[in-house]
C-alpha cells in the first residue's frame, strides 16, 4: 500500500449511546475516533477488524460495576475511571480500511500524529495514560483491578515532532540527536528511541527503557544492518511511545510506506 494514494473518509459523529449506533456503523475493519461531546480534541484513536463489534463492546463495558480489564478494549478502563469523576457523553467517528491490519495501524499512527500537530497533545487516553488519580486494570488473566490512587499523576504530553517533509536518515531527523550504535553504544540503562536501516531505507523504528538490550536483540535477528539511537533520559514510557508514533508517521509521509519490519510485517 502506497499511502499517498489512500485517503480516509470519516463518518459523521454519532453519539456512542445512540440506538442507531449498531445500524450506522457496519461490521467492517477500520479505525475509529472517540471524544467527549462538544470537545474538539480527541480522547482516543484505535483500529479494529470489526468497527461495530468493537464499539458495542466498548460501550457495554463503560457501565461495568468494576473497572474493566485492559482487554479486550484497552480504552474502556480509561473512560470508566473518568466517568466516576465526570458526567459526559461520548461520540464516535469511523473510517473503513479494508487493506489489512498493517494499513490500519499505519493510519492509526497518522491520525494520532496529525492530532498531536493540530492540538499539541495526544488523544487523552492513547499511549496508556489514565485519568490522574487512577491506576489501570491488568489484563484479565492477571486479575488485578485498577483503582483510585490519588498519588498517581500521569506525564504531560511530549511536544509534537511530526513533520510531513523530513529526511529520516539525517543525524538530526525531527530535531533529535541520532548516534551510531556501533560507534557510540548506549549504556545498559540508556533509554530513548532508535532506528534500524539498510542503505537508504529505514527498516524499523522503536523505543525502549533499555536501548542497548533491545537493539542487540534486533541485531541477533538480522532485522537491519545499521542502528542509530537517541537518548531521552527524562521521558517515561508514554512519552517515548508518542515520539515513536511521530517518527513512524513522519517516515510514512516521506516514503509513502511503513518501515519494512514495522509491526512485525514478516508475520502478516
Amino acid at each position: 500500500m502506497r499511502f499517498r494514494d489512500f485517503e480516509l473518509i470519516w463518518s459523521n459523529w454519532i453519539e456512542l449511546e445512540s440506538k442507531q449506533l449498531s445500524e450506522t456503523i457496519k461490521n467492517q475493519p477500520g479505525i475509529y475516533k472517540i471524544k467527549r461531546t462538544n470537545q474538539k480534541s480527541l480522547d482516543y484513536v484505535g483500529q479494529t477488524n470489526s468497527l461495530r463489534r468493537r464499539l458495542l463492546s466498548f460501550r457495554r463495558h463503560l457501565f461495568d460495576k468494576e473497572m474493566p480489564w485492559n482487554d479486550p478494549h484497552v480504552a474502556a478502563a480509561r473512560f470508566w475511571a473518568l466517568r466516576q469523576d465526570e458526567d459526559f457523553n461520548l461520540e464516535v467517528s469511523v473510517a473503513n480500511i479494508s487493506n489489512g491490519e498493517l494499513t490500519r495501524r499505519a493510519f492509526e499512527c497518522l491520525t494520532i500524529s496529525q492530532h498531536r500537530k493540530e492540538f499539541h497533545l495526544s488523544p487523552t487516553f492513547n499511549f496508556g495514560r489514565m485519568p490522574n488519580g487512577w491506576s489501570a486494570s491488568s489484563q484479565r488473566r492477571k486479575g488485578i483491578r485498577g483503582s483510585r490512587n490519588t498519588t498517581i499523576k500521569y506525564s504531560p504530553h511530549f511536544k509534537t515532532l511530526f513533520s510531513e517533509k523530513s529526511d529520516p536518515l539525517t543525524p538530526d531527523w525531527l530535531g533529535l540527536e541520532w548516534r551510531s550504535f556501533s560507534k557510540f553504544p548506549p549504556t545498559l540503562t540508556s533509554k530513548g528511541v532508535y532506528r534500524g536501516f539498510n542503505k537508504e531505507n529505514l527498516i524499523y523504528i522503536g523505543e525502549s527503557k533499555k536501548i542497548k538490550t533491545r537493539i542487540n536483540s534486533h541485531i541477533n535477528k538480522g532485522i537491519a544492518d545499521n542502528w542509530d539511537w537517541v537518548e531521552l533520559p527524562d521521558t517515561d514510557h508514554a512519552q517515548r511511545l508518542e515520539i515513536e508514533n511521530d517518527l513512524i508517521s513522519s517516515y510514512i509521509l516521506n516514503a509513502h510506506e511503513l518501515p519494512k519490519a514495522q509491526f512485525n510485517q514478516d508475520k502478516n
